[in-house]
């Protein structure tokens, strides 16, 4: 086995598995600070804008323009990188994205620790989106305490929705309703 294979093999298995499974594409980065990418239509709620890198605007550090920014760029604040920075969330398409990754390596850097953009498959996204509002609810409860979701629900089969009272922000999550999975009659 070579050491390119070896090397996307190792980041194949260290990738956030959470974001993993919601995005649309990731790009692969060898020191495991991957960008996450998702579509505008499916980006999540609860997201940071990234205040140095603005679409359409040099990244400047020190001074200096690193690169030019394409795509839109935020963080989430519910997971982080290795290093313990906030998690990198690219919104746009894959397009955008494959343009990002061309600026980047045409910056100051020259991008060297990228190593390619992978598609999340399909399937894998569909099983992520068909749990039960209970499911979700219960994954919440087990990270941030009983009762208490911080979330925005949205039925995927009738369109039903709900928001948690509390004033934090709201991540959204898309499943299945008490109403469809029959859990509460209409």
């Amino acid at each position: 086995m070579n050491k390119l294979s070896t090397l996307i093999r190792k980041i194949a298995f260290k990738v956030n598995r959470k974001l993993y499974e919601n995005c649309d594409f990731v790009v692969l980065h060898d020191k495991e600070d991957h960008k996450y990418g998702f579509l505008p239509e499916h980006k999540p709620g609860g997201l940071i804008k990234d205040s140095k890198r603005t679409k359409g605007k040099p990244y400047v550090k020190n001074g200096e323009t690193i690169y030019n920014v394409v795509i839109d760029m935020y963080e989430d604040p519910r997971f982080k990188d290795p290093e313990g920075d906030l998690a990198d969330i690219w919104v746009g398409t894959r397009e955008e994205a494959e343009k990002q990754l061309e600026e980047i390596k045409k910056g100051k850097g020259g991008g060297t620790h990228f190593v390619r953009i992978i598609d999340v498959p399909k399937n894998k996204k569909m099983a992520q989106i068909e749990r039960t509002w209970r499911e979700i609810q219960a994954e919440y409860s087990k990270k941030y305490g009983e009762n208490h979701h911080c979330l925005k629900l949205e039925c995927i089969k009738c369109g039903n929705n709900t928001t948690c009272r509390c004033s934090t922000s709201k991540a959204l999550e898309k499943g299945i309703c008490y109403y469809c999975t029959g859990e509460i009659e209409r």
